[in-house]
């Protein structure tokens, strides 16, 4: 008899996703200060996005996420192809599951690499979808405060 169920391999993927995040977050902030980042972090960062991709095959709602994630990673090594090409996979996955904050993070991510890559329209993708993001979180913020 096994011992896992869905409940322990949903919560992996969130830790490993979640640490995929704070690792980015910490590598863009050592950026901004212009502090010198560990090519360890930067190579533990890969890993862990790599690793909450493959666990999201698993898991098919975390999958839009996991891959933005990983196309960040390939954006800051200026792989900018790659990372356009998983960001589109992202925005593909979130259509197919309706889920409408997940479609604008993707869309947002994936202005941001276009603006990168040179393409005009990237700024215009990333205030629309800026926009739908901040939306939905007044929306859900505003629904919280109401019921308590």
């Amino acid at each position: 008899m096994s011992r896992s169920n869905r409940y322990v391999v949903t919560y992996n993927s969130w830790i490993v996703s979640d640490y995929a995040l704070a690792l980015r977050l910490l590598v863009e902030h050592k950026s901004r200060k212009n502090e010198p980042v560990d090519k360890k972090l930067i190579r533990r960062w890969f890993q862990v996005a790599r690793w909450s991709n493959r666990l999201s095959l698993l898991l098919p709602p975390e999958r839009p996420r996991a891959l933005s994630e990983l196309a960040f990673t390939y954006a800051y090594l200026n792989k900018l192809k790659k990372s356009l090409k998983l960001v589109d996979m992202s925005c593909r996955k979130g259509t197919a599951m309706k889920s409408e904050y997940e479609l604008a993070k993707s869309n947002f991510a994936k202005g941001l690499f276009s603006k990168q890559q040179g393409a005009v329209d990237g700024e215009v993708q990333m205030a629309l979808a800026r926009e739908t993001i901040d939306r939905i979180e007044q929306s859900t913020t505003s629904g919280t405060s109401r019921a308590q």
